[in-house]
């Protein structure tokens, strides 16, 4: 159980300790004699109660309100924060072998993958990131504008090719490759041998940023969790795998990527 969990779960029961607490602090008000004849009163009074039972209500349906986003048993939008305790939830049942993750930058793994996972070797990531070499040219062109209205350039390409081409030190196993496109879809697609489970959003374009940087912004978005526990979410999530195959052949390997941009310096 989570601690956000732990804290509602205390303050219901401390509602109802309050209650019982409130019935304790009456009875001993009084002489023992007197105990009996006051319980014997408080049972042929309804509004005794009723008084009770609004707060042991009070109690439990605020502890229920109060809990952190539980999702829903069919799809759902999530929070960021949500779709980090889901994604490794559902990484610890150890009934996924592989993670599909239409990226960016490649900040997904680092960012929510625990250390144990990546030395996990049933597990096997597949990643999508952008082309640093496609990156770096716009970046070059649009940062000529933020510079002139004084805002955070645009810098991804480096960190992108830094993220790639590190060594893989991990027991799971890493295949990338980049797409030319701009950053459209952000989604974790999560395949087991019999079941699967997706995460979708989409990159907001903010043409002209004021804090400066990319105008592709990914982080803290809202998820679409489609669990896969129907026929038609199967098939919902099957057509995203299908665009993740369409894209991974049309995507170039790291290393060619290096070989083309050392072959365009030897020319």
């Amino acid at each position: 159980m989570t601690d956000s969990k732990h804290k509602w779960l205390n303050i219901t029961v401390m509602s109802i300790a309050l209650a019982v607490i409130g019935i304790a602090v009456t009875i001993i008000a009084v002489p023992p004699q007197q105990w009996p004849i006051l319980l014997d009163s408080w049972v042929h009074k309804s509004v005794f109660w009723v008084v009770l039972s609004a707060l042991i209500s009070f109690g439990c349906g605020f502890g229920i309100r109060m809990r952190p986003h539980e999702p829903a048993l069919g799809p759902s939008i999530i929070s960021a924060h949500d779709f980090e305790a889901i994604f490794l939830r559902l990484v610890e049942t150890r009934q996924y072998h592989t993670i599909l993750i239409f990226g960016y930058t490649g900040e997904t793994v680092t960012d929510f993958v625990k250390f144990g996972h990546l030395h996990d070797d049933r597990l096997r990531f597949r990643i999508l990131n952008r082309n640093w070499e496609v990156e770096r040219k716009e970046e070059d062109e649009f940062n000529k504008l933020l510079d002139s209205l004084g805002r955070r350039p645009w810098r991804k390409s480096a960190p992108i090719r830094s993220r790639t081409l590190e060594p893989w030190r991990f027991k799971s196993k890493r295949e990338i490759r980049m797409y030319s496109e701009r950053p459209f879809v952000k989604a974790v697609v999560l395949v087991g041998d019999n079941q699967v489970s997706s995460f979708v959003s989409f990159y907001k374009w903010d043409e002209l940023p004021q804090d400066g940087g990319s105008p592709f912004k990914g982080a803290g978005l809202p998820m679409l969790h489609i669990p896969g526990a129907t026929v038609i979410e199967h098939e919902f999530i099957s057509n995203l795998v299908s665009q993740f195959e369409c894209c991974w052949k049309r995507s170039l390997e790291p290393g060619e990527i290096e070989s083309n941009k050392r072959g365009a310096g030897r020319g």
